[in-house]
């Protein structure tokens, strides 16, 4: 007597299914029994699984395609509560903020509303000030009137914030205090700090205090962060994360069963709450943890951010550096290759923040010194945002032989390209994003947003970005010729993206055994447009078998 094949948990049906495979015959349906794809195909496949308790849902002529994933965020270091403060929304990508005086009322009204407030901290986009009609960011002297009784500061981006006097001196910042290692602090002619912090002199200013009940809004705000992302048809996130406070709250998701999306957790080992050996100590491995939360390698960053104009570029060939332009090392090259090899000598993956095309020369030093001490086939390092501005055909080279993954980051060129230009000179732009190049020389990669401290987290709009290149503005991204395919973009954020989190067995197509990691298109997303992929509707969104997002 042959065994009763039991029902699926969940059944989709009536749609078109977008694999991700190669070849394969076309499918209208998915069943799903647990967090596992049991059949695709037809009617015929599929009515073997569905039973009386089946949860049915009509496609309606959808399309399913495999969720999809954002290779480097700060989720959850953007998702602080800021303890008793204040957190005042300025960023004009989410809100109307056209000119100073916009933040400076904002932060004034907040001030007036919360009289007890212990800080008022303003949420500012990176590179505003180029979209400011005033051309600039706030004064500490516009913040001092705007906010005069308790500190307050606005961050633009993660690497520079301006402070009002009151911030300045509970910091116990003077003239005669010495900027940080990787850090700036500004200062007036007359020597004292002019509010400006750059990189890690900003952590002298930043507290993260929690407590119990500041803690758990902190997981909550993480929690209804992953949903937002889920919206989108996101089902994996790679997390920057800095601080414990951020892995106990992954694990506490985890544990009440709230995590509703997949998180590997990159941990920051230097320029944060943790020691530099912590992980080389504990001997972890990319893949320790589950399949919906573990450690996916460390991070380090060797310069600054484009954002704050802190990138280390080798000198221009033609014209001057521009103005207001602070190349910074957070890492010296020491530093960074007694980091490197002995964690990539302890099998731990590893993804460093390389701005310029100096820092890049100096991780793929690294990267080759290590690979020199003890081959690794695989190692699957990364260098976070290389691709995102000028590289040389040598450094992709190098970069390919010794096995390294670009990470690029098109929603920064997506929003912030007219600033790039502007910042970085056509000199330093004259090849962003080469993203044909990087398929025809066999790199696999995905992209990462930065998000949701600057925008929202939307894999498939960067997807769709690498399409159009075209930018938020409307500007084209030159040179065109280095424009991919639909297919190709989606690859990269669904196949290369598993592959990416060492998931290529259990994720990225949709296939019998896969993890059951799903999103529901109302429209064809390979017969879209660049532009219509832009924003092409998510209408359900399934991670390891449950539904996490539907409309209404």
């Amino acid at each position: 007597m042959s065994a009763v094949k039991p029902q699926a948990d969940l059944v989709l049906e009536g749609g078109n299914i977008l694999t991700m495979t190669e070849g394969g015959d076309p499918a209208t349906g998915v069943a799903i029994l647990g967090n596992r794809i049991v059949a695709v195909g037809g009617s015929e496949e599929l009515a073997p699984w569905v039973g009386d308790a089946t949860q049915r849902i009509d496609l309606a002529g959808r399309w399913v395609m495999p969720g999809v994933t954002d290779a480097h965020c700060h989720l959850g270091s953007d998702s602080q509560s800021g303890g008793t403060g204040v957190r005042v929304e300025c960023r004009d990508f989410y809100v109307p903020v056209r000119t100073v005086a916009d933040i400076l009322e904002r932060l004034s009204a907040a001030a007036r509303e919360n009289p007890d407030a212990s800080e008022i901290v303003g949420v500012g986009s990176p590179m505003q000030e180029f979209r400011l009609k005033d051309g600039r960011r706030p004064t500490q002297a516009e913040l001092d009137e705007a906010v005069p009784d308790v500190p307050a500061w606005v961050t633009f981006g993660a690497h520079i914030l301006v402070a009002n006097t009151k911030a300045v001196e509970r910091a116990g910042v003077t003239a005669e205090t010495p900027n940080p290692q990787g850090g700036m602090i500004e200062h007036f002619e007359d020597g004292r700090p002019n509010g400006v912090f750059r990189e890690r002199a900003r952590f002298l200013l930043i507290t993260r205090e929690n407590g119990p009940a500041g803690f758990q809004q902190f997981v909550e705000n993480i929690r209804q962060n992953l949903l937002k992302a889920a919206r989108r048809g996101v089902t994996t996130i790679h997390d920057i994360v800095a601080s414990k406070d951020e892995v106990l709250a992954y694990q506490q998701l985890e544990r009440e069963g709230r995590l509703p999306i997949r998180v590997q957790m990159i941990i920051r080992v230097i320029e944060s709450g943790f020691k530099e050996w912590s992980l080389l100590d504990l001997g972890f491995q990319p893949e320790f943890g589950g399949d919906m939360l573990r450690i996916g390698g460390i991070k380090m960053s060797i310069d600054g951010g484009f954002t704050a104009r802190q990138g280390m570029f080798h000198p221009l060939e033609h014209g001057a550096e521009p103005e207001d332009n602070h190349p910074l090392e957070r890492i010296t090259q020491e530093e960074l290759d007694e980091a490197v090899i002995n964690y990539h000598k302890g099998g731990m993956r590893i993804c460093v923040h390389a701005i310029g095309d100096k820092s890049l020369d100096m991780i793929l030093s690294s990267y080759e010194k290590a690979q020199k001490e003890l081959w690794r086939d695989d190692p699957r390092h990364r260098i976070e945002h290389m691709g995102n501005f000028i590289a040389t055909d040598e450094q992709f080279a190098k970069a390919k032989e010794l096995g390294i993954v670009p990470m690029p980051n098109p929603s920064v060129l997506y929003y912030l390209a007219e600033a790039g230009y502007e910042s970085l000179t056509e000199e330093r732009m004259k090849r962003p994003m080469p993203m044909k190049t990087l398929l025809d020389a066999g790199f696999r990669f995905t992209p990462g947003s930065d998000a949701p401290g600057y925008w929202p987290v939307d894999p498939i709009r960067d997807a769709a970005f690498c399409v159009t290149r075209t930018t938020f503005a409307g500007t084209e991204l030159l040179p065109m010729s280095e424009a991919i395919t639909v297919e190709q973009a989606l690859r990269t954020v669904t196949v290369d993206a598993a592959w990416m989190g060492f998931m290529e067995d259990k994720l990225g197509t949709v296939e019998v055994g896969k993890l059951a990691d799903l999103a529901v298109l109302d429209a064809s997303p390979m017969a879209a447009s660049g532009e219509e992929l832009m924003t092409i509707p998510v209408s359900l969104t399934i991670a390891d078998g449950k539904i996490v997002y539907e409309t209404a």
